[in-house]
C-alpha cells in the first residue's frame, strides 16, 4: 500500500510540471455581449483586433453559431473583415500552440493564414479553410512568441490550447527536479526490495 502511495505522489509531482491552458474565453468580462477590443486571459494577451463576443443562442452576435465550441463566448477578429488576430504572452516569452477551434462568423467561409513568429521572424506557418461550423485546427506550433491568424472574412476562435514555454529554451531537454528524482529512486528501491522478498 505504501508503494502505491509513493508511486501516486511521484506521478502527481510530474503532473505538476504540465501547465497547458485551454482558453474558452468565458472568463473575459463582456458588456452587452461584447468585450472591449484587446484583452488578457490565462496569461496571454490578444491585440486590439480581437474582441470576445457572446455567441450563445438568442444573443445578437450568436446568429448561425449555436454557441461557442464550449460555453457561450468566443473571440472574434474584431468586426473588421481582413482583421488579423494577434496573440502573445503577457509580459513576453515563448509559447506553444497545440490547436484551436474556428468558425466562420455569420456564415463566413474563407481561407485562413496562421503564422508563428519568434523575434519578429516567421518560424511556422499553416494555411487552412474554415466554414460556418466549428472545426478543429491542429497547429503544433512550438517555441513562438507571437501567433497571428489572418483572413479576409470574419471568424471566431474558441478553445485555443496554448502552453507557456519559458522554462525550457529551444533545443534543450528539461531536467527533472531533485525531489522527483529522489522519489523515483525510492520507489524503484522499494519495488526491487519487495521483488526479492
Amino acid at each position: 500500500m505504501k508503494l502505491k502511495a509513493l508511486f501516486a505522489s511521484a506521478l502527481l509531482g510530474f503532473a505538476a510540471c504540465a501547465n497547458a491552458s485551454v482558453m474558452t474565453f468565458d472568463n473575459v468580462p463582456v458588456t452587452d455581449g461584447v468585450s472591449l477590443p484587446g484583452f488578457n486571459t490565462a496569461g496571454f494577451q490578444f491585440s486590439d483586433s480581437a474582441s470576445v463576443i457572446d455567441v450563445s443562442p438568442g444573443s445578437p452576435f450568436g446568429e448561425g453559431t449555436n454557441g461557442g465550441h464550449s460555453g457561450m463566448y468566443a473571440t472574434l477578429n474584431d468586426f473588421v473583415p481582413g482583421g488579423t488576430l494577434v496573440m502573445n504572452r503577457v509580459g513576453g516569452g515563448l509559447m506553444s500552440v497545440a490547436n484551436l477551434w474556428i468558425h466562420g462568423w455569420l456564415g463566413s467561409a474563407d481561407d485562413l493564414l496562421i503564422e508563428g513568429y519568434r523575434d519578429d521572424v516567421i518560424v511556422q506557418t499553416a494555411n487552412y479553410s474554415f466554414s460556418d461550423s466549428w472545426e478543429l485546427l491542429a497547429l503544433n506550433f512550438n517555441n513562438i512568441d507571437t501567433l497571428t491568424l489572418s483572413s479576409f472574412s470574419l471568424f471566431l476562435v474558441d478553445d485555443l490550447n496554448a502552453t507557456p514555454r519559458d522554462a525550457t529554451p529551444p533545443g534543450t531537454v528539461p531536467e527533472p527536479t531533485t525531489l522527483l528524482l529522489f522519489v523515483a529512486a525510492l520507489a524503484a528501491l522499494a519495488f526491487a526490495r519487495k521483488r526479492r522478498a
